[in-house]
């Protein structure tokens, strides 16, 4: 598989991929991730696969700044990260309402890899690893309300709703779209 370094992750498919190391902040004097970290890891996530999909945030309160407010959010713990583990958060788009997504998120450890000597690996990036297997640490699944600067539900901006159905929902007759819906 080729390395790859793209500053705003990477879509594979229908999926965004972002590549992310554990740091001593996200870590708890054990060298676990903190329960909360998650969260962060998440919203890091979402934040670049929307520059990945090449929708721009004007700042909240200015013209055209809007801001997305999670509604409900439920996380299932598998398995704990540790300090300098490389993680990817994938991020899948479920629905797209009027005002609101609903996405999973699903953030996974990259198996040891079989990188040289002397290779970088901080930036986080997926290489070939020995066994080929991602392991499954938490899955979140939210739903987020798009807001306006007084905090009220708007709809979507016409370039979001755009780039998430176009790029990353599934036809809704497709049979990869049915596939999905049973896997739930």
């Amino acid at each position: 598989m080729p390395e790859r370094r793209y500053e705003h992750g990477w879509m594979e498919g229908r999926v965004h991929v972002w590549p992310r190391r554990v740091y001593y902040a996200d870590t708890d004097a054990a060298g676990v991730v903190y329960h909360s970290n998650y969260l962060v890891f998440a919203e890091e996530a979402r934040t670049e696969c929307m520059r990945c999909l090449g929708v721009d945030y004007p700042p909240f309160g200015r013209p055209g700044g809007v801001a997305y407010a999670i509604r409900h959010c439920v996380m299932d713990f598998q398995r704990p990260a540790l300090l300098d583990d490389r993680l990817v958060v994938l991020t899948e788009a479920l629905t797209v309402g009027g005002a609101s997504l609903e996405a999973r998120q699903t953030i996974v450890r990259e198996p040891p890899t079989t990188a040289a000597a002397g290779d970088d690996l901080r930036d986080g990036g997926a290489r070939q690893s020995v066994d080929g297997a991602r392991e499954v640490l938490v899955v979140i699944t939210l739903k987020a309300v798009c807001i306006d600067a007084s905090f009220k539900a708007m709809r979507l901006p016409a370039d979001v709703r755009a780039a998430l159905t176009d790029k990353m929902m599934l036809p809704p007759h497709s049979d990869a779209a049915h596939a999905a819906d049973s896997r739930d």
